[in-house]
């Protein structure tokens, strides 16, 4: 991942928090994320990876999802100090999202 990840107009990040609109549903919310997908991850040591496919308007992608461990705790240290202390402090879960270009994707063509 970090050699896909090298030129940096050739990916993009992002970090995935749940979210709601109150406390109550806020931390419903957590704990469904931290069981489905964070708890899933962590237990199977893997990343998620998933396919976006080309479409006529755009590029197709591979989207790499992560559960906080070292590389997006390194990742977001150095390149987001202040954000990885938000988060770190309010001991929020979250998802690290990468994604790269899908290089077997072939351009569209019109009949």
């Amino acid at each position: 991942m970090v050699a896909k990840m090298s030129d940096a107009g050739r990916f993009a990040c992002m970090i995935c928090l749940p979210c709601g609109l109150s406390r109550d549903e806020i931390i419903t919310n957590s704990d469904i994320f931290r069981t489905a997908f964070i708890d899933y991850f962590t237990s199977k040591q893997a990343a998620g990876i998933a396919v976006m496919p080309q479409t006529a308007t755009t590029a197709g992608c591979l989207v790499h999802v992560f559960p906080p461990g070292e590389f997006p705790s390194s990742y977001l240290q150095y390149y987001s100090p202040q954000l990885y202390e938000s988060i770190t402090a309010r001991q929020a879960s979250f998802l690290f999202v990468v994604l790269t270009p899908d290089e077997s994707s072939r351009p569209l063509t019109s009949s």
